[in-house]
């Protein structure tokens, strides 16, 4: 199984509390465009996509068997916001499947009849200020 983590995760400092937002009032800061999963659904994780923005390079070299997408189930949803910017963010947490997308598990271990359907996708419009970063998307 492959397991990735972001490095922030663990210089928290004890007093730091994440403070979740009310799903309504983040998704009205969030704009009508962005559509969320909702827990127990299925998406996939793209970890060389979650790479471009940690923190340092990161060589998936040294993990040949790295999946281009990794099929999950979505556990847990925190609508969030950085308090000095305002910027809205979600953190979703994900439970990776198995090759078929069914486990027969689920997050907590229970034993579990997955529905079969596929996965939904979502997708996000870029806007100008998505590119506004100097010429190029990175």
């Amino acid at each position: 199984m492959n397991t990735f983590m972001d490095s922030r995760e663990n210089n928290k400092s004890s007093e730091e509390v994440e403070r979740c937002l009310d799903p309504q009032l983040w998704h009205a800061c969030a704009g009508g465009m962005v559509q969320m999963p909702t827990v127990n659904s299925k998406v996939y994780y793209f970890p060389q996509g979650h790479a471009e923005h940690a923190c340092g390079p990161v060589n998936f070299m040294n993990c040949p068997k790295v999946s281009p997408l990794i099929p999950c189930k979505v556990v847990s949803i925190k609508y969030m916001a950085d308090p000095e910017t305002d910027e809205v963010y979600a953190k979703l947490k994900l439970f990776p499947l198995s090759g078929n997308g069914n486990d027969g598990q689920d997050y907590y271990g229970n034993d579990v009849v997955e529905n079969q359907d596929k996965p939904v996708s979502f997708a996000k419009t870029l806007t100008q200020s998505d590119a506004n970063n100097g010429g190029g998307f990175s």
